[in-house]
């Protein structure tokens, strides 16, 4: 599983503090995330539909997230990051696609 967190953690990338939010911007962030979420899923060993069921989504939201095409509340990701043990990855993606959709840097809080 480190080796899932060291290979992904580059999909979602900073941007710069003035850097501006644009639509693109937002739906390349989502597109990043939904794949992020896809590749934990499949280094799991899961299927769409088996994640739907363990975080009582259905299987077309989790095909349309992992594919950018449908944004999703935090408790989608705490429940797919716990599924799927990623230890936090895909809330960590998460909040770097928020601060992208907020207009705010993707730096955690220290």
């Amino acid at each position: 599983m480190v080796v899932i967190a060291v290979a992904t953690a580059a999909l979602i990338p900073l941007r710069a503090a003035a850097e501006p939010v644009t639509p693109a911007t937002v739906a390349d962030a989502r597109r990043l995330l939904g794949a992020r979420l896809a590749n934990t899923r499949r280094a799991a060993g899961v299927k769409q539909v088996d994640l739907a069921w363990m975080v009582r989504w259905s299987r077309s939201t989790v095909a349309s997230v992992e594919t950018g095409r449908q944004s999703t509340p935090r408790e989608f990701w705490l429940a797919c990051d716990l599924a799927l043990g990623a230890g936090g990855l895909l809330v960590a993606g998460l909040l770097r696609t928020t601060g992208t959709q907020g207009g705010l840097t993707a730096d955690p809080p220290a």
